[in-house]
């Protein structure tokens, strides 16, 4: 069983920073309590941190416990490293997406910075609301380029400094 057809089986699955999150199928499971990745080997790895166990969960899922473990099937071994390489580009594209845009959104900085190099206090009203308009564009450039929802997960943590607000 590769690691997407194991997903496909859960409810509530969503990608967290060591592998994915889901509703329990073993429990009745308000809130994602199961922990599943992937190990190199191939592996399924699965948790709840509710108590169920390995069992339990496959036999919720109508499957055996053998499922979790790589095949042995040539063909399904090279499916398994084919989906793994192309999840492992996909992320790594992401990665760089980010950083792309972080090197936009600091570009874009720089040039206001310049534009305005005396403090914003001390700005007249027309210079003021020039600035204001210049990094509002600079986000709107952003966000174009970005798409909404990329825009939005990214630009939570902007103006704040290790949660606070900065200038707080």
């Amino acid at each position: 069983m590769t690691m997407d057809s194991f997903l496909s089986l859960l409810d509530g699955v969503r990608r967290t920073s060591r592998g994915w999150q889901a509703r329990c199928p073993a429990h009745g499971d308000k809130s994602p309590s199961l922990s599943t990745r992937e190990a190199e080997d191939g592996k399924i790895l699965v948790y709840c941190f509710a108590g169920c166990t390995r069992g339990e969960i496959c036999a919720a899922l109508r499957i055996q416990t053998r499922d979790l473990f790589p095949s042995h099937d040539p063909e399904q071994v090279r499916a398994t490293q084919q989906e793994r390489q192309r999840r492992k580009a996909t992320e790594q594209q992401a990665r760089e997406r980010l950083g792309h845009w972080a090197d936009l959104h600091r570009e874009y900085e720089s040039v206001i910075a310049s534009a305005y190099l005396g403090e914003i206090g001390g700005l007249d009203e027309e210079r003021l609301d020039a600035f204001i308009d210049a990094v509002g564009k600079a986000h709107n450039a952003l966000r174009k380029e970005m798409g909404e929802e990329a825009y939005a997960e990214w630009s939570v943590g902007l103006g704040t400094r290790n949660g606070e607000i900065k200038g707080s």
